[in-house]
């Protein structure tokens, strides 16, 4: 298997209008930083020519006057313009010097805040020049020098981009929103319509299921043809699965029937191979049969009046026909058309021992030993199941088992259950080595044998396998054992308690001792009143009453079980008396009315009668 790299992970999902406001907030960022670069490096060059003309009006107006007040020597009013200039905005010093450059004077703007090296200064120079007529030269009186600043300039700038950035940022961020509630509208709630649409859609589906997207708009666009490629693709997919599922139901029915025919042929194969046995385990009770009614007819022809024999003749031809039955019985069950089988109750015991009937006298022949407890009461569970099926899956492994240990030199097979309080375990245990590892996992699909050829189909434990999972089961290869083992596991019917009401103790008791028997819970009461209050707090299912009781009798607990809202019990009403007819206790409400002395087999007819009645409306 290729091992997965972060290189083949999938890139993280960023949603589209994520990617839309991330994109128009970048791109109107670069834009708005670049108009305001160049719209405010215009706005700078401005302010600067705007000081350059500030500078050179001082020249004009303000020099010529101070070169006459120097001429004159007139100090106060140079000291006058300098400190008229000083004040003007933006102009931080004026400074007087002779023509040596000597300082005569200085005015500051604020002598204080004046920083002599700033960057921001920019300084002016003008000189005094003053001519007495126009024959006289040029006289140089010294120089004023003006030095301004762009600090206030620079501030204004800053003020105003700060102004322009939030505003432009403000101005962003609305368009932004404005136009992803646009987007939102006209393109991403319709985008996610076609994404719920197509995460859930079955490619496999045989409906024809098509994209609808709620919008207002009558004119069409990218959406709609979008809408309308999908659509058309989606045809196209249901016409393709409609003749897939033509042609796979084709193939079912040709599986099935080959499926059909191969099971049928490793039934008729399985009982194939103990026909021998089975022959003989029926023709060996006939010759029994035969000989003890030989030796009764010739008794009887030579007068020989013995009862204890002819008693005892009977007995023993009464008992092998039940042998011949119960194995004519088996191979009825097994050989039956389980196809249409409904789930029913059955004892497990009584699968087992129709099975082993058929097996037993193969196994003898061929010195395999068996070894199954009969006696043991975990045997006695009930399933609630396909009892021809389950007996079939039986038949397989027990032949599986056969053939594997024919040739070995100790040969037996054991049989061992288990169970807890939700499910029963079977093992099917046989002198085998196991199996090895490599096959394991093979072992239950189609056609794998490991049988020699023409031996086996190499279907019976992929049929197994398919019955176990029909009744919600397991079967696998159990590795716990030191020999060959498959175990069963099946979940145990579910039984409901059944009351039993009678005020006499012994009656009681002798009911509810079959019933357990049988494997059901039961639950005692000694007249109506003390049964209703139980089944108003229990959950029960069945209630076997005798009508006639001191307190209070059956009669009186079916009237009064018609008055309560629930589910209630079948109750099976029982008398020693013409209290009632049948008919009248079936109208008031009762199951049946059997008469003393009991039958508890019509008992536990009704009940199983009722229960599989109920399985067969659950499998429809």
């Amino acid at each position: 298997m290729k091992e997965t790299t972060v290189q083949d992970a999938p890139p993280a999902f960023r949603p589209l209008k994520r990617k839309l406001l991330f994109a128009i907030i970048i791109v109107s960022t670069v834009l708005t930083s670049i108009v305001v670069f160049f719209h405010f490096k215009f706005e700078y060059s401005k302010d600067l020519s705007s000081l350059d003309e500030k500078v050179k009006q001082i020249n004009d107006s303000a020099i010529p006057a101070m070169n006459r007040a120097a001429w004159n020597e007139d100090r106060a009013y140079l000291q006058v313009q300098a400190d008229s200039i000083s004040q003007l905005a933006d102009i931080e010093r004026v400074r007087v010097t002779d023509s040596n450059g000597q300082l005569v004077l200085e005015s500051f703007h604020d002598k204080n805040k004046f920083q002599e090296k700033s960057d921001d200064n920019r300084i002016y120079k003008y000189p005094l020049n003053y001519k007495y007529s126009d024959e006289d030269p040029v006289e140089n009186l010294g120089n004023v020098e003006v030095t301004a600043t762009i600090s206030g300039i620079k501030m204004d700038i800053y003020k105003r981009l700060a102004f322009f950035v939030v505003a432009q940022f403000l101005k962003t961020f609305l368009i932004s929103w404005l136009i992803l509630i646009i987007c939102h509208h006209y393109i991403n709630k319709n985008i996610d319509q076609i994404i719920e649409f197509v995460q859930g859609f079955n490619l496999n589906s045989v409906d024809e299921t098509y994209l609808k997207i709620n919008r207002k708009t009558k004119t069409r666009d990218e959406i709609s043809v979008l809408q309308d490629s999908i659509n058309r693709m989606i045809k196209k997919i249901h016409f393709l699965n409609l003749e897939k599922e033509n042609k796979i139901t084709e193939q079912e029915k040709k599986i099935e029937l080959q499926t059909a025919s191969a099971i049928n042929s490793s039934k008729m194969a399985a009982l194939g191979e103990m026909a021998g046995g089975i022959a003989h385990e029926i023709n060996n009770p006939l010759t029994v049969i035969h000989t003890k009614t030989r030796v009764m007819e010739k008794m009887i022809e030579r007068g020989i009046p013995d009862n204890a024999a002819f008693l005892k003749n009977t007995h023993s031809i009464l008992g092998t026909v039940d042998r011949i039955s119960s194995v004519i019985e088996g191979l009825k069950n097994i050989s039956k058309d389980a196809s249409d089988e409904i789930r029913q109750d059955a004892v497990l015991k009584e699968l087992l021992g129709n099975i082993l009937n058929l097996c037993d006298e193969k196994f003898k022949n061929h010195h395999v030993e068996l070894i199954y407890d009969s006696k043991s009461s975990i045997l006695n569970a009930h399933l609630n199941c396909y009892p021809i099926q389950l007996s079939q899956v039986f038949l397989i492994l027990l032949n599986n088992s056969f053939d594997a240990i024919e040739d070995q030199p100790q040969k037996w097979i054991k049989i061992e259950a288990a169970q807890n309080k939700k499910w029963m375990f079977i093992h099917f245990l046989d002198s085998g080595e196991g199996v090895p590892k490599a096959i394991r996992e093979k072992i239950f699909q189609p056609f794998y044998t490991t049988k020699v050829v023409g031996k086996g189909t190499g279907l019976g434990l992929s049929l197994a396998y398919e019955i176990i999972k029909k009744h919600g089961g397991e079967i696998f290869y159990d590795d716990h054992y030191k020999n060959t083992c498959f175990t069963i596991k099946l979940l145990l019917k579910e039984r409901k308690s059944i009351l039993v009401v009678d005020d006499d103790i012994d009656i009681r008791e002798a009911i509810c001792s079959y019933l357990q028997l049988e494997g059901y819970k039961t639950i005692e009461a000694q007249s109506g009143k003390e049964a209703l209050k139980i089944i108003k707090d229990q959950e029960i299912e069945f209630v076997v009453s005798d009508i006639r009781m001191p307190d209070s009798g059956g009669l009186y607990l079916v009237d009064e079980l018609r008055k309560i809202d629930r589910l209630l019990p079948y109750v099976i009403l029982v008398t020693g008396q013409a209290d009632i007819t049948r008919e009248e206790a079936i109208k008031r409400g009762a199951l049946d009315l059997l008469k003393k002395p009991l039958e508890m087999d019509r008992i536990i007819g009704l009940i199983k009668y009722i229960e599989n009645s109920y399985n067969e409306f659950v499998e429809m």
